[in-house]
């Protein structure tokens, strides 16, 4: 986008990150952390969100969004998964999309590989949207890679069931509340008699 301060700060980044990853490839001998990876997150946004803006100032959020498209879903469906669950949304589980590729039987060089590929993707779309001037083509991306990470239950299918449990739950408890109210209230008319 002729963004040349965006581009400089993004291949800082990326040299970074690169040279941490040889540290951090299967079988990892360091791991980035909370903090680490909050702070590329941050940047990451940032520096998408800065890409986007044209020259008028207007911003085109389907460029940044289609990029961080599997780090989004990951995220929402951890933090929706940790409510329904019960727990707090900071608190650590499996359901990360490594692991639940992990948990389907695929070693860590595969799982790596499938969640490299899947963002390439999303990046690749992004990049076509620049370049044609499409956004059609970078929404319809996004979905058929949520489509197909849900048909093959790789995501949101834990996440579903969970949902349908609280739902249930909660009309559960909805109904012994009204049916509470009204048995109070004719409690009250027979004690009033």
């Amino acid at each position: 986008t002729g963004r040349n301060d965006v581009g400089l700060v993004a291949l800082s980044m990326a040299g970074a990150i690169i040279g941490f990853l040889f540290y951090n490839l299967p079988s990892a001998s360091i791991y980035l952390g909370d903090a680490g990876s909050t702070v590329i997150g941050l940047v990451v946004g940032f520096l998408s969100f800065q890409a986007a803006r044209d020259n008028i100032g207007s911003l085109r959020i389907t460029v940044p969004l289609v990029v961080l498209t599997v780090p989004i879903l990951d995220c929402t469906l951890a933090i929706v998964r940790r409510k329904l669950a019960g727990r707090r949304f900071d608190h650590a589980d499996r359901g990360h999309l490594h692991h639940r590729l992990l948990d389907r039987g695929f070693n860590a060089w595969q799982a790596l590989a499938i969640t490299g590929t899947l963002c390439l993707i999303s990046a690749l779309a992004a990049i076509a949207t620049v370049s044609f001037d499409n956004e059609p083509l970078a929404w319809l991306t996004a979905m058929v890679l949520i489509f197909t990470l849900a048909q093959f239950r790789y995501f949101g299918h834990h996440e579903w069931a969970l949902a349908r449990r609280f739902w249930a739950m909660l009309r559960e408890a909805l109904c012994d509340r009204l049916m509470f109210r009204r048995h109070r209230a004719r409690w009250r008319a027979i004690a009033g008699l």
